[in-house]
């Protein structure tokens, strides 16, 4: 390893675990993801909210892996001489991490990008699913207006009138 070892081997181990970890779980979340879009297109609300549920059970246990991975990551940054805001994904070039950590990282990155576009998906499913049932309610809401005028009593009260001689 060339430059400032400002990272132990040791350190490369926890990380690529760390990283083999989070890969997994970002798995499970995608698969999880999928699913998700054909319950939105089946409208099975009570299924959504099991997969909701399990999703973020998943990303409560990516929040406390990341509580671990990033002081790491940032040592990786410093030690590879990214600026704050540069991306992980141009630690390649630098050329100064373990090829099995770059991979991991780019595993990590692929499976990020598909989650988000997933996501993404999802989302504008559930949208124009919300659109539809908001039509349907304005429909339904009109369809009774329509049926309670249809079905007032139309009776004409007569009135008595004794007349006497």
């Amino acid at each position: 390893m060339q430059g400032d070892l400002t990272l132990k081997d040791n350190q490369f181990q926890v990380l690529d675990t760390l990283l083999s970890e989070k890969i997994e779980l970002l798995k499970q979340l995608a698969e999880l993801t999928r699913k998700q879009s054909s319950v939105i297109e089946g409208e099975q609300l009570e299924e959504l909210q099991v997969l909701i549920d399990k999703k973020m059970e998943i990303m409560k246990t990516v929040d406390r892996l990341d509580e671990s991975l990033n002081p790491i990551l940032d040592k990786v940054r410093t030690f590879v001489g990214l600026k704050n805001n540069e991306s992980l994904a141009k630690i390649e070039k630098r050329g100064k991490l373990p090829a099995k950590t770059i991979s991991k990282l780019k595993s990590l990155g692929e499976i990020l990008q598909e989650l988000q576009k997933i996501d993404q998906e999802n989302l504008s499913k559930m949208n124009e699913k919300r659109e539809e049932l908001a039509q349907r309610m304005l429909e339904i809401q009109s369809g009774r207006k329509a049926n309670k005028g249809y079905k007032q009593d139309s009776r004409i009260y007569s009135t008595y009138i004794d007349r006497k001689g």
